[in-house]
């Protein structure tokens, strides 16, 4: 018996793939093989997973590898539940961690922009950089991370914790401008330097 599912990018094409079948996968314990049949917006295209994607394994394993990973692949680790593991080898696209519901993602790359938005527990690792907005909301919504660990090994950019409620964001390396801004709670530490502008119009939180 296979202990992880395995999930390889195979002949991706140029434009932006929602990764989002991974969380129906997961929810619905599909084998390789339905998981394959699920269609996916690739672009302004809908395709098969299989047609991007190779896997072995079936997703009631806690364990779940993505390799050859691409910064072209949004939503990793979408709403990932308590238990369940996803490690990611590479680069991943926007909202990374997304309303992440206890599982942990780590990230052997870089994350792009709205990193662990709207987290609400769970932990999320990114061995390289992340974009703007780590732990802040979706555009245009009000509520931030509220729980949850986020370690970023390198450096985060603008906006993080923006709007954020509760919960740890802890960067080795440097911050961009406006972290903490409109802040409700939590706690942002860092070992790097800090943009411009930092905690503006925060109400409560620790940025240390």
């Amino acid at each position: 018996m296979i202990d992880t599912t395995t999930i390889s990018c195979e002949n991706l094409p140029n434009a932006r793939i929602d990764i989002r079948w991974v969380s129906t996968a997961i929810n619905n314990e599909c084998t390789a093989d339905q998981a394959k049949k699920l269609t996916i917006a690739a672009g302004s295209n809908t395709v098969e997973v299989g047609e991007l994607f190779d896997i072995t394994g079936d997703f009631s394993n806690n364990d779940i590898r993505l390799s050859n990973s691409s910064a072209k692949l949004d939503y990793l680790g979408f709403k990932l539940p308590e238990g369940k593991k996803l490690f990611v080898d590479g680069d991943c696209g926007h909202y990374a961690g997304a309303q992440l519901e206890g599982g942990k993602l780590i990230v052997n790359g870089n994350s792009s922009d709205f990193t662990a938005c709207s987290m609400l527990n769970g932990i999320v690792e990114v061995k390289g950089n992340c974009g703007q907005y780590t732990g802040a909301a979706f555009a245009g919504y009000k509520k931030g991370m509220s729980g949850g660990t986020v370690l970023i090994h390198g450096n985060a950019g603008d906006f993080t914790g923006d709007l954020m409620r509760r919960g740890i964001i802890m960067v080795a390396g440097n911050i961009g401008d406006y972290c903490g801004s409109r802040m409700i709670a939590g706690t942002i530490t860092n070992l790097g330097s800090v943009g411009k502008h930092v905690g503006s119009g925060m109400r409560r939180g620790t940025l240390l």
